[in-house]
């Protein structure tokens, strides 16, 4: 039996303490400085824009796609100073650059891009009746946009395709300078007040029947700024045109559509 052992023994029948011996070590470890930063903004109204751009001093680009709800975010970006430049759906204007100036470890704001329409109408349900027969349809194409010095034009443009047979209603109203709600007569001629415009044409497999306006009216009878939803009646009576004979008439007009 060796010494140690022995001694190890006795200690033990003694009722002693073990001496243990133990060493540990803690390496602590600093978390790295951040070296990058980001930005995040948001569009209004949402889907006006198809991608945001940030362009650094030496040119480099980082594009970002605007969610559904009109937030958008870039992220991994160098400390520095940024060019935001926009890319418009379709529909809306082209807003202007800005500047924004990333802090390594910080998230900048770039605040609210406001994007203006360019007056195209993008969507909306048209509906009449002509000689006592329905349409509907949300084939809508128009716009409300400059058209004279102080003033702007609303056009509107609907077709009804039935029984292999196109409907078309096409309205203009000149010299509008707000879409606050407004009566407009409908007549051949155009001129400053409001006088304007209306067609009817019908299209089939063989011909094309061609009317202009003989009476008539448009009515807005609301607009949404914040929605920018349009909506309103008309109604008038037109004559054939050129080889077109005989009269139509258009009754229980509405529309409702998005500018």
């Amino acid at each position: 039996m060796s010494f140690l052992y022995r001694i190890g023994l006795l200690l033990a029948l003694a009722g002693g303490p073990l001496l243990t011996i133990s060493s540990c070590s803690s390496d602590k470890k600093e978390d790295p400085q951040p070296t990058t930063g980001s930005l995040a903004g948001t569009v209004n109204p949402a889907g006006s824009l198809s991608k945001v751009t940030a362009t650094d001093a030496g040119g480099l680009t980082f594009v970002a796609t605007p969610e559904a709800s009109g937030a958008f975010t870039i992220a991994d970006l160098k400390p520095g100073v940024y060019i935001l430049s926009f890319t418009p759906a379709t529909g809306y204007l082209q807003p202007g650059t800005r500047s924004i100036t990333i802090v390594a470890g910080q998230k900048a704001a770039a605040g609210t891009v406001e994007v203006e329409s360019d007056g195209s109408i993008r969507s909306g349900t048209v509906s009449w009746n002509r000689d006592g027969v329905a349409y509907s349809t949300t084939t809508v194409q128009g716009s409300y946009a400059p058209q004279f010095a102080g003033a702007n034009t609303l056009m509107l443009l609907a077709k009804a395709a039935t029984g292999g047979t196109q409907n078309q209603v096409d309205i203009r109203i000149d010299y509008l300078t707000s879409l606050a709600p407004n009566t407009y007569q409908l007549r051949r001629t155009t001129g400053p007040g409001g006088v304007s415009e209306g067609f009817y044409t019908t299209s089939g497999a063989s011909a094309t029947s061609f009317y202009v306006v003989d009476t008539g009216s448009l009515t807005i009878t609301s607009f949404d700024a914040t929605t920018r939803v349009l909506s309103g009646t008309f109604a008038f009576t037109a004559d054939g045109f050129n080889n077109t004979t005989g009269t139509t008439s258009i009754s229980n007009g509405t529309f409702r559509v998005q500018l």
